[in-house]
């Protein structure tokens, strides 16, 4: 319910077709919005890298995929772990109103760590998720925290299939 900022062109993209050939979709031109989601996840890293961040507390900078000031994507799995979530989200690490926090739960595969291994983003309304992980024993689930009025983020809803939240 209530209207998602994506409403998903799913593409499909195998396994077999590996990681390198999905580097091709993070090209720009043609990508709307691509340059100001590069400046997002560069501003991220900047912020990431100059905050007192320590044990246990981790956090990649691959984990996040910001969509626009409505939504950004936080991978949680191998390479980010829930205090770093908590640490971004109390340290209003983003700049959208809703962060979907897409969590690997039953997947867990070093050839799939981080957010961007397995999910692009395209344009404002077109994303493109590994074929792999769409099926039931790999599929990821999604935790949307939305901003208060005093800029506090809170959890809103808890797993829900990625693929039917973004279709949403």
């Amino acid at each position: 319910g209530g209207g998602r900022a994506m409403s998903s062109d799913m593409r499909r993209v195998t396994e077999s077709q590996g990681r390198r050939d999905f580097d091709f979709l993070s090209m720009p031109g043609g990508n709307t919005g691509h340059d100001l989601r590069v400046q997002k996840r560069a501003d991220f890293e900047m912020r990431l890298k100059s905050s007192p961040v320590d044990w246990p507390v981790k956090i990649d900078s691959r984990d996040v995929a910001y969509v626009n000031g409505t939504v950004s994507f936080f991978g949680l799995g191998l390479n980010t772990n829930p205090a770093g979530l908590r640490y971004a989200l109390d340290n209003n690490f983003f700049e959208s109103d809703r962060v979907a926090v897409v969590r690997d739960v039953f997947d867990r595969s070093d050839h799939r760590p981080c957010l961007d291994s397995v999910f692009k983003i395209l344009s404002d309304d077109v994303t493109v998720l590994l074929d792999t992980v769409q099926s039931a024993a790999r599929r990821r689930l999604v935790n949307e925290y939305a901003k208060t009025p005093s800029g506090k983020y809170v959890l809103k809803a808890h797993d829900i299939n990625l693929v039917e939240y973004l279709h949403q």
